[in-house]
């Protein structure tokens, strides 16, 4: 019974990512968040989408145009954010997501969805081995396009 315990939660990442990848593959942007998470407006749309005209990014969000996935992260340092790049060996938090409808986006979704698979059903299983840590194993790896069918 432990064992179902601790695949809990890698099952229900499962279904997180199987329903992105349907959301993906017809076409919209997603933004997910946990439930903890509380928005008060609709001005992250001007940090994270650059869909509308009228009200174009902020100049601290330009390069964000760029990126197929934006998470979060707890490690924050400013003086790092603004060189660019992540300071040492950060762990992204995957309390906040926007997947843009891109090639990228995919093949991330396809390899964090491979990743858990993997992991699934293994007797050693722990609440350590979980959506958010497959997230941050898969990133620090190269994508391989021909690996996840697109």
């Amino acid at each position: 019974m432990a064992s179902l315990v601790r695949s809990d939660f890698l099952e229900m990442g499962l279904v997180k990512v199987a329903f992105l990848w349907e959301l993906l593959a017809v076409g919209f942007s997603v933004l997910i968040s946990d439930l903890d998470v509380v928005w008060l407006n609709g001005h992250w749309q001007r940090w994270m989408t650059h869909s509308d005209p009228t009200h174009p990014a902020v100049p601290e969000a330009a390069l964000i145009a760029a990126a197929d996935v934006l998470v979060t992260t707890d490690g924050l340092d400013v003086r790092q954010d603004a060189r660019g790049g992540l300071a040492g060996i950060i762990e992204l938090n995957t309390g906040v997501v926007y997947f843009r409808q891109t090639v990228g986006a995919k093949a991330m979704v396809q390899s964090w969805r491979k990743a858990m698979l993997h992991q699934k059903g293994r007797p050693d299983l722990t609440e350590n081995v979980n959506d958010q840590s497959l997230f941050n194993q898969v990133r620090r790896v190269e994508p391989d396009e021909a690996s996840v069918g697109l």
